[in-house]
């Protein structure tokens, strides 16, 4: 891997809990891109659709795929092993 992603939200009015998308590099350098404006609530409503189509079809929506998950937090794991080094 050539970066560090790191991302936090969560839904507090006051934005005490928001840490905007950071990128570090090998390099030590820190990128903080500007993302556009989205509404997280769509996002959840997306995902509730999803699940409601995949019950209703019996298919597997591809964002609730057990292997993506699978695969997100194998990349979650190497990550902090690379930060405990």
């Amino acid at each position: 891997e050539e970066a560090v992603i790191q991302h936090e939200f969560a839904a507090y009015s006051d934005g005490s809990e928001t840490m905007p998308l950071k990128i570090v590099t090998r390099g030590g350098e820190v990128i903080r891109p500007e993302l556009p404006a989205a509404d997280e609530v769509d996002a959840f409503v997306g995902e509730i659709d999803d699940m409601a189509e995949s019950v209703t079809t019996r298919k597997i929506a591809p964002r609730l795929d057990g292997k993506l998950a699978s695969e997100a937090v194998e990349l979650a794991l190497r990550i902090q092993r690379q930060l405990s080094l």
